[in-house]
């Protein structure tokens, strides 16, 4: 509470205006009746707190009285069956919203209920009957609902069918001209609905940006990571290497994918280390659920720590028999190992680091990658997906820390996914797909060197293929006034 009214003040003394409006006043005062009752539960995890907190504040409802109209008031159906109006609008005349769907059960069926003298589901659906038949009784009356709900369509209330259809079959009473004339009163609200959505001036769509700055200001350093994206999306390398645009944290942290990805790759970083003992399954298994319980205790959610770990439990024997079977044709040499090359012939500089690196028998080098996800396929990481096939090229020039150079044979992505799935490929051409490391060092300094000419632009969205997913900059580059069919308009920049 100190740090809302800290951040609602700006600064000053109070709590600013966090607190002046019905809405505010409102938690406030839940906030006070929390407070009253403090002295009396137990201590609670701040989870469970959040949880009971994010429940009450749902349960209640904050209309905001400061700016009512007299003339206007919003019943809902309780309100409704006492009071009257000249003129009634009734919203929501959709299935499963009015009458609203009865909930399941968990515990009866229909005829415990019955057996028990309880009242079965249905008869909310009566009283919603009751309620539509009182409304609809008004002096003047407007039937409204909505043709769409979220991204489907929706099915008119049956009361508004049956209506519709009694009106229409009154042939002797003109029934279809009166339905007519009904929905020509309900075009005009439309109408004027329409006028107030639409702007005072139109304005022309936005092309599909890709500016071309100078080359003085263009990166000559790159990440591993940045080369998939400078590939699918070089409108977001000119936004964040450019124009130092960098996403905004979100003020509480989620469990999303790259927490997730974080957390799994500390757990297999010690769980997997160089010097590890796999002589026997069952220890092992052991110790990577101890060491992945460690890790996973630590987070602020304590579902999704319980999740992830019946993940891990579920595949840990899997993966500890795979890795046995690595350890027999390698030998793991380095972990999370930072590394950085100047690519030959270029002014361009790659850094990255790798999850794992082995050497096999035969004194080849092998480079790992964890995955929770699916694992790319050959052709994603032959046009895409370049972070192994680039580590191998750093590797093979003796880009690691403390790691001489060596002659890179294979890569592979271990999947740590419900259904674990390790490929392995061999960095060498064949008839439908090279992977060759001198074929990856050229096609990188091809690439890099197209955007370093004054001439190339940084297109949004270029090659998005089956990514489905919304970049961090689609906003800035208006994505949704174009799309992948309209043609980049390069734009020099001074």
């Amino acid at each position: 509470i100190n740090a809302a009214e800290a951040l609602a003040s700006g600064g000053t003394d109070g709590a600013g205006e966090l607190w002046d409006q019905s809405a505010g006043r409102d938690v406030l005062k839940l906030i006070a009746q929390f407070q009253a009752e403090a002295d009396y539960p137990g201590p609670l995890p701040f989870a469970d707190y959040l949880a009971l907190v994010e429940r009450a504040l749902a349960s209640e409802n904050t209309r905001d009285h400061d700016e009512a109209r007299p003339d206007v008031m919003i019943w809902g159906t309780l309100e409704a069956r006492v009071q009257g109006a000249d003129l009634v609008i009734l919203g929501g005349l959709n299935e499963g919203v009015w009458p609203e769907e009865p909930g399941p059960d968990p515990w009866l069926n229909r005829k415990l209920r019955r057996d028990l003298g309880l009242l079965l589901p249905e008869r909310q659906i009566g009283l919603s009957a009751h309620d539509y038949q009182q409304a609809v009784a008004a002096r003047s009356v407007v039937l409204s609902r909505s043709r769409r709900s979220a991204d489907s369509e929706t099915v008119p209330s049956r009361w508004l069918s049956r209506l519709t259809n009694l009106i229409e079959g009154l042939e002797q009473q003109s029934g279809s001209s009166v339905l007519a004339s009904m929905r020509a009163r309900g075009d005009a609200f439309l109408q004027q609905a329409a006028i107030l959505d639409t702007p005072a001036r139109p304005h022309a769509a936005e092309s599909r940006p890709a500016p071309a700055p100078p080359v003085s200001v263009r990166p000559k350093r790159y990440s591993v990571t940045e080369i998939q994206r400078l590939i699918r999306d070089p409108y977001a390398i000119y936004a964040r290497r450019i124009l130092h645009l960098e996403r905004l944290d979100v003020l509480s942290p989620v469990p999303d994918a790259l927490t997730k990805g974080s957390v799994f790759h500390a757990i297999f970083e010690e769980a997997f280390s160089v010097d590890a003992d796999f002589s026997d399954t069952a220890s092992a298994s052991e110790r990577l659920r101890l060491i992945a319980r460690r890790h996973l205790d630590q987070l602020p959610w304590p579902g999704v720590s319980a999740h992830w770990f019946g993940h891990l439990d579920s595949i840990a024997d899997h993966l500890v028999i795979e890795e046995q079977g690595r350890r027999l044709s390698g030998k793991p040499l380095a972990l999370e190992r930072k590394g950085q090359i100047d690519l030959p012939g270029t002014p361009f500089s790659i850094k990255g680091k790798a999850d794992r690196i082995d050497r096999l028998p035969d004194g080849t080098l092998i480079i790992y990658d964890y995955k929770t996800g699916k694992p790319p396929s050959a052709h994603q990481i032959r046009h895409f997906d370049r972070q192994l096939p680039i580590e191998a090229l750093m590797a093979q020039l003796g880009g690691f820390e403390d790691l001489q150079a060596a002659p890179v044979s294979h890569i592979g992505h271990i999947g740590l996914g419900r259904t674990p799935e390790t490929n392995v490929l061999a960095l060498e051409k064949s008839d439908t797909i090279d992977l060759g490391i001198g074929s990856i060092q050229a096609e990188l300094a091809r690439l890099l060197a197209s955007y370093d000419t004054a001439s190339k632009g940084y297109p949004s969205r270029r090659a998005m293929e089956k990514m489905r997913f919304d970049g961090d900059y689609d906003h800035l580059a208006r994505f949704g006034e174009w799309d992948e069919t309209c043609d980049p308009q390069v734009v020099d920049l001074p």
